[in-house]
């Protein structure tokens, strides 16, 4: 219906740099922190023609598409993630110089999930027909236009109406410079568009959507809506939901309380180990252990017989030497055969481990696989649905949330 295109990208998860706290809007420019006068020279692709080099185009290390770059507008000058009549004429001027249908330059405002507070546009290439290239707009005022039929409303103003430049960047900064003063956070997207629903692409559109402040470091584990998300680019950084369903759960935790934390995961599952860093990064009271993983997928159910023996054998010493207190699982295979070996060391007298499985966001209407297994073995099993509550209400140990 919204033609949105969906896309995972896993270095956006755990190859870039860290987020920068931000808490205001007015948030001042800080020297100290990660700022783009101390990217590498190798970094710099090129200056756009000014003498003192200070408008320039940077490699973005954590690329979201094809090209994905910088644009930096007076970057000596150290001015935060404010949008410039300046900076927001360059961005469009760029645009206007290149022939290609597919070119995007989008910006994210302070408390709207922009990562580092010194002023920059982002500029890439997708290749992807997109909804809004096309979609009809209500009238507003003047030549700004509403986005009204769509999940994220916004004004937008195109080209066409104008016919000049000079009109096009002031009819937009009016909205952006009103946003600002008023401190309301923002996202800015240009994108070439149909001229009156032809098939030409002879159109330019500055869609900017106005937000809910988001304020503090950004938790690059969640799914994050910002310019490039609500034109209809959807950024998945995880190709995994269970991971990201526990870190969320441990969140709430007191970690004081739970010390030493022991993360398990499947040998092959590398991108879980830096989600567990990225959350445990100020701390040190933990430790990361990996077994063999019981299935794989598409793995057939004969084969996995056997890789599910193994990783229950590895399993034993880890549970032996670590002793837990409390084993915290959910959805994935994985946690089946250290569930098995603590059942059975607690049948034993051996510990007396409290097993805990969460069952999966996704699951609906009936138990997961392995909610079926752990059923009988785990000492409280966690829903997240009224109809799966509905349908195990007459056994205790089944909780709901």
């Amino acid at each position: 219906m919204y033609n949105c295109f969906t896309q995972l990208n896993t270095d956006r998860g755990y190859k870039r740099r860290s987020p920068e706290n931000i808490i205001s809007m007015k948030q001042p420019f800080n020297n100290k922190q990660f700022n783009f006068t101390k990217i590498k020279p190798e970094e710099q692709i090129m200056n756009l023609g000014s003498i003192d080099k200070d408008d320039v185009i940077a490699i973005n290390v954590s690329p979201i598409e094809y090209c994905h770059s910088l644009l930096l507008p007076q970057r000596n000058k150290q001015l935060p993630q404010v949008i410039t009549k300046y900076s927001l004429f360059k961005a469009v001027e760029l645009f206007s110089l290149s022939s290609s249908l597919y070119l995007r330059v989008a910006f994210n405002s302070l408390c709207a999930y922009a990562s580092v507070n010194h002023l920059h546009w982002h500029l890439y290439y997708l290749k992807w027909r997109m909804l809004l290239e096309y979609i009809d707009l209500k009238e507003y005022i003047g030549p700004v236009q509403i986005l009204e039929k769509y999940p994220a409303k916004a004004f937008c103003i195109k080209y066409s109406n104008v016919q000049n430049i000079d009109d096009f960047v002031n009819w937009a900064f009016l909205i952006i410079n009103y946003l600002q003063n008023a401190q309301i956070a923002h996202n800015v997207y240009i994108t070439r568009a149909k001229l009156n629903c032809t098939e030409e692409y002879k159109d330019l559109r500055i869609y900017i959507w106005s937000r809910k402040s988001s304020e503090g470091t950004k938790d690059i584990n969640a799914f994050n809506p910002a310019a490039c998300e609500l034109f209809g680019h959807l950024l998945l950084k995880w190709s995994g939901g269970h991971t990201a369903e526990m870190i969320r759960i441990l969140k709430y935790l007191n970690f004081k309380n739970y010390s030493p934390r022991i993360y398990v995961h499947a040998d092959t599952d590398l991108m879980s180990i830096e989600k567990v860093k990225y959350l445990e990064e100020d701390n040190k009271d933990y430790k990361i252990i990996k077994i063999r993983r019981s299935r794989e997928i598409h793995q057939s159910y004969y084969t996995s017989i056997y890789t599910t023996i193994y990783a229950i054998l590895e399993s034993i010493p880890h549970l032996w030497r670590e002793c837990p207190e409390l084993l915290l699982c959910n959805g994935p295979g994985t946690c089946v055969p250290l569930c098995i070996i603590a059942f059975l060391f607690k049948v034993l007298y051996i510990t007396q481990t409290t097993i805990i499985f969460v069952e999966s966001i996704c699951r609906v209407k009936t138990l997961s696989l392995t909610g079926k297994i752990l059923y009988y073995i785990a000492d409280y099993q966690i829903i997240q649905w009224p109809y799966l509550d509905k349908s195990n209400n007459q056994n205790d140990k089944i909780l709901s949330i």
